[in-house]
């Protein structure tokens, strides 16, 4: 006997319990493999070291007088 035919011999509270698990389960490999391809890019951009860099006011503060010489 498989693991589905187990499973389809079950009540129907047990299968959605089977489901249950198995989504948390994918859910849970889905965020690591995603969160370590955002880790692993992160470290291949040169802009991750950027950011944060600018902790106090705005990039854009008087930038219309610059570029207008108003």
């Amino acid at each position: 006997m498989t693991a589905i035919d187990s499973i389809k011999q079950e009540p129907e509270t047990g299968r959605r319990e089977v489901v249950r698990s198995v989504n948390d389960l994918l859910s849970s490999q889905n965020q690591s493999f995603y969160q370590s391809q955002v880790d692993e890019n992160l470290d291949r951009d040169p802009l991750s070291e950027f950011i944060g860099a600018v902790e106090h006011g705005y990039l854009a503060e008087n930038m219309d007088a610059e570029i207008y010489e108003t």
